[in-house]
């Protein structure tokens, strides 16, 4: 299903459908189309950036408690 909108470099009607946008009057285009081997290696590092924030927050707070105790 497409949608209808304002061209950007022209003002023209910009069809935007689900992969891409285009304009017939002065050919712009955008693709909106991923990868799947890009995309998955994104997440991937998204994820080991998350695992080792909450490894590097767990190890402060570990700290912390530890040097709060009194020793003998």
């Amino acid at each position: 299903m497409a949608n209808k909108q304002r061209c950007p470099r022209c003002g023209g009607n910009l069809e935007v459908l689900r992969s891409y946008s285009h304009c017939s009057g002065c050919f712009y285009f955008e693709d909106y189309w991923n990868d799947a081997d890009t995309a998955n290696l994104q997440a991937l590092s998204e994820a080991k950036e998350m695992i080792s924030y909450n490894e590097n927050e767990n190890d402060s707070k570990m700290e912390n408690a530890h040097d709060d105790k009194d020793c003998a």
